[in-house]
């Protein structure tokens, strides 16, 4: 079967729904909320359990509460206001993109550029999807590209997509067996 073309261009809904789902499904997260259950369980139980564990001259339900606040403003950046930020502060985005597939491999390149990036389907290590698009993660190191489900122009494009991820994606293959390549633009 000959290969699929996808010309798109990211729209602000479709960064922002993908940097958002990024982050939701991401060990940071994680990281930031056992650290804050952490900080306000050492404050809290003291207060709680004062015969168990002697009080702290600094502990008060008003520090509690601070360090939470301070938490939630936090999350509340990194969810809401910087996946908004990054569609026009990074140019990339804002790049005219193709993105050709077939039954043994993807290619992205900037549209009309030579070089980009070629991937075999099985180099594809996280598949994430939200709403509005396809969150494709390849390699070490939190590499990936987002690819929008506005640019499949039928719904049979977009059936194939899956059927392939489904069929090939996320096979491990032996070491040593094909490396990623990024062409030279």
């Amino acid at each position: 079967m000959p290969d699929t073309r996808l010309d798109f261009r990211y729209t602000r809904p479709d960064v922002v729904s993908a940097q958002r789902t990024r982050f939701l499904r991401s060990k940071q997260l994680r990281i930031i909320l056992i650290i804050w259950a952490a900080s306000s369980l050492i404050l809290m139980v003291p207060m709680i359990l004062p015969e168990v564990i002697q009080s702290a001259p600094f502990s008060s339900w008003g520090l509690v509460f601070q360090i939470s606040l301070a938490y939630a403003v936090t999350l509340f950046v990194l969810i809401i206001i910087t996946p908004f930020f990054d569609f026009y502060l990074n140019r990339f985005w804002r790049l005219p993109l193709t993105l050709q597939y077939s039954e043994k491999r993807l290619r992205l390149t900037v549209t009309g550029k030579p070089g980009g990036l070629r991937l075999n389907w099985n180099q594809l290590t996280q598949v994430d999807e939200s709403g509005r698009t396809f969150i494709l993660h390849y390699g070490d190191g939190g590499k990936f590209f987002v690819l929008p489900k506005s640019a499949f122009s039928n719904p049979e494009d977009e059936r194939r997509f899956r059927e392939l991820l489904a069929q090939r994606a996320l096979v491990k293959e032996k070491p040593g067996d094909e490396e990623i390549s990024e062409e030279e633009n």
